[in-house]
């Protein structure tokens, strides 16, 4: 791998929590609100493709058009295919498509943002009208404009609670496609953002950036309130939008990731406490809101005659009658289904427990949908019939998504085992109402996965390995199944050193990636595999597999940390093994990546502190060795019970003794070193490099004890007592060649 090939494109980034705040902030205090701006990714769920599929079609559909034909593969992006279709092709084309589209979840919770004043302005690339068909469902229609036809807009005639076009819409005059057509509302577009978007937060969702409005909103300069930009689930922004708007650290953008639209807006909508859409929790009460926004007809006193028209009072009457019939039928729907259904007391079509058990449904699942698992699970304690399949089906769910709550709640703290554990409890209440999802027993796997590294237990990580048998037998094709079994079997390799287990991790890994050889992860745990397969490292050439693999990880995911860490840990030890100074200088340069990509990796500062510590015993420089002591230093505070980190601290220890001339100051580093080396061993960790310690202070018992222990643990070790100048002194003993023949 070239270490020196330009690094991934860097954003800075954001939860959705600090977008809420923000929010609140400004609903709370009447403040400037948000300005949201939608992309096509926005509307795909609904039924609205991509922009590459419409140039697919488009070129289908238009194939023998000549400016088509003159089309090179190269030429045929979206833009210029659409530029050779007339303004009646390209409404045809679209039209399709947005009179087929649904409204979707995004569009809905984005309408009851600007109905309830959380968002100020919403202006949209889109041509549909998918905002204005979700608004409607909330009983509002929100001012609309279309730049596109409109030139000399202003804030004056641009109120907030508006929606603006700046492409064009559905069933305007202009539907702007091409790079000509756009241009020419970027002076329009330049005007009006720049006069809304001061003291607004900025939110954009869906947007690829490849249109000059981008250009339009780089240059409105620093974003004091900030911009979120929403990346579809983990993918990164294109080079384009890095350039304009996150090259500038100081130019308040940051990116949130894991969210799709409809996600995005569904998490956004819980977390501000909104309340659920009638449309979705009550659909009667929804329609008698409908209804209450309609004015009845007025009977007139008499028969009258208007040009000689003779109006029917007893039509006016009938019509009157039917509305009000329609009123009773939805209110009594609303007293039957969503107020009187637990009390049992309403004759319906639905048996008693069929309605009880609907109302409890919706109401649990909202709870669930909102996060709210502990009222969620109140209410089930009050369902009445704990024998049927709602109860066990709406148990199942609640567990379940409780389970993977807690589990991504430890991950933000893992030092809050407690959490873990949770998660956990919630998994083995789940998996009593038998569940069938793949998912549900890969994610029990791994969380199964991560007790038994914490506990260093073979029998949790047998334990995972039997979810991951239950996710195989449900979905033999799914390939993180065996990649996280390969790496459980790994674990358990490294508490027992029986190659056997890394055969049969190396089996589960492979057939994850003849499943899917996309997977970055995948190869991260191979390279793990044979790192330890070829230990001893006899030759420069044993280190070429692991960091083969690794390098393959960095090339599918150059923003994967464990990836660029696995890269420095094979330079490294090959440095060390070999004494090759350039693998020390570019091991640096691979750890250094992974902090620029996470600044809290403990492992990478391990790595950075590893390497200056051993490369400084290679060149004799002490300024070196103490960075090399900062760094475990600062990854000791990240992991505080980390023996590997404990350990190679008090190695570190033990080097700086060597450079005290005053015996004091000498004695002083010994003793620091013993006891991060004890406790290492109090951890559970290897002994070995206390009975180096011990030896190298001349207490041969103790020596041979600790190194007896460290046999017990490894006995790779015999090969590191080969070469540790530590033990000359005693290459002659009888009770150093009598322990070490024990374990010949």
């Amino acid at each position: 791998m070239d270490l020196n090939t330009t690094p991934p494109l860097e954003f800075r980034s954001k939860d959705i929590e600090s977008l809420v705040y923000l929010m609140k902030k400004a609903h709370r205090e009447n403040q400037p609100k948000p300005i949201v701006f939608l992309g096509a990714g926005a509307s795909v769920s609904a039924g609205i493709p991509s922009a590459y599929t419409i140039k697919e079609k488009a070129l289908e559909m238009y194939r023998d058009k000549p400016e088509i034909k003159r089309l090179s593969p190269e030429q045929q992006t979206y833009a210029n295919v659409l530029k050779c279709l007339n303004a009646k092709d390209r409404n045809t084309l679209l039209r399709n498509y947005i009179k087929e589209a649904k409204v979707n979840v995004a569009h809905i919770y984005l309408a009851q943002l600007l109905k309830h004043k959380y968002v100020d302005y919403v202006l949209t690339v889109n041509f549909d009208d998918l905002l204005l068909r979700a608004s409607a469902l909330y009983n509002f229609i929100p001012p609309t404009y279309d730049i596109a036809i409109l030139n000399d807009i202003t804030t004056g005639s641009l109120p907030t609670g508006s929606v603006t076009y700046l492409h064009g819409q559905q069933h305007g005059l202009w539907l702007l496609n091409t790079d000509d057509e756009m241009k020419r509302v970027a002076k329009s577009a330049s005007n009006i953002l720049g006069k809304i978007s001061v003291d607004r937060p900025w939110i954009i969702i869906g947007y690829s950036g490849e249109d000059p409005i981008l250009n339009v909103i780089g240059d409105l300069g620093r974003f004091d309130n900030e911009l979120f930009w929403i990346s579809y689930l983990n993918n990164d922004p294109s080079e384009r939008v890095h350039q304009k708007l996150f090259e500038n650290n100081n130019k308040g953008a940051f990116i949130v990731k894991g969210y799709d639209a409809d996600s995005f807006f569904l998490k956004l909508h819980s977390e501000l406490e909104l309340e659920t859409p009638k449309i979705f929790h009550r659909p009667f009460s929804f329609l008698m809101d409908l209804t209450e926004n309609i004015k009845d007809i007025d009977v007139p006193k008499k028969e009258s005659t208007d040009k000689n028209t003779k109006i029917s009072t007893e039509l006016y009457k009938y019509t009157k009658d039917r509305f009000e019939n329609s009123r009773k039928l939805i209110n009594d729907a609303v007293n039957r289904y969503e107020q009187e259904s637990r009390t049992g007391h309403s004759q319906t079509s639905l048996s008693e427990q069929e309605i009880a058990e609907k109302s409890y449904n919706q109401e649990v699942i909202d709870l669930i949908t909102r996060q709210h698992y502990d009222e969620a699970h109140a209410i089930l304690e009050e369902f009445p019939n704990k024998d049927s399949a709602s109860f066990k089906n709406l148990s199942k769910t609640l567990h379940s998504e409780w389970a993977y709550k807690k589990y991504d709640t430890w991950l933000q703290n893992v030092a809050q085992v407690a959490l873990l554990e949770e998660s956990l409890r919630h998994f083995e209440i789940a998996a009593q109402y038998h569940p069938q999802e793949d998912l549900f027993f890969n994610s029990w796997g791994v969380a199964l996965y991560q007790k038994g590294f914490i506990e260093k237990s073979t029998d949790v990580y047998l334990e995972s390995i039997d979810k991951y048998k239950q996710a195989e037998a449900l979905n033999p094709q799914n390939n993180l199944v065996y990649a996280n079994w390969g790496l459980s079997l790994y674990g358990i390799y490294l508490l027992q050193r029986d190659n056997a287990l890394l055969e049969e991790a190396k089996n589960k890994i492979e057939r994850a990636l003849q499943i899917n050889d996309q997977d970055a992860v995948s190869y991260v745990i191979l390279g793990n595999i044979f790192f330890e397969l070829h230990r001893p490292f006899e030759s420069k050439e044993k280190f070429d597999e692991p960091l083969a693999m690794y390098q393959q990880a960095v090339t599918l995911d150059p923003k994967y940390v464990s990836a660029h860490n696995g890269v420095g840990n094979v330079l490294f030890e090959r440095a060390k093994a070999f004494g090759t100074l350039e693998d020390f200088d570019a091991a640096r340069e691979a750890f250094s990546k992974a902090l620029s990509l996470d600044p809290n990796s403990a492992y990478a500062i391990n790595g950075m502190g590893y390497v200056n510590t051993e490369h400084s015993q290679q060149i004799k420089e002490e300024t070196m060795l103490d960075r090399g002591i900062d760094y475990f230093l600062k990854a000791n505070q990240l992991e505080p019970s980390n023996d590997n980190i404990i350990e190679n601290l008090g190695v570190a220890y033990m080097y700086k003794s060597e450079y005290q001339l005053a015996a004091e100051e000498k004695e002083k580093f010994l003793k620091l070193a013993e006891e991060r080396l004890i406790e290492v061993r109090n951890l559970g960790g290897s002994t070995y490099n206390l009975a180096c310690l011990y030896a190298n202070v001349g207490e041969k018992q103790k020596a041979l004890q600790m190194l007896e222990e460290a046999l017990n643990l490894d006995r790779e070790t015999l090969h590191y007592i080969e070469k540790d100048r530590e033990w000359n002194p005693y290459r002659d003993d009888h009770d150093f060649q009598q322990l070490l023949a024990t374990y010949a």
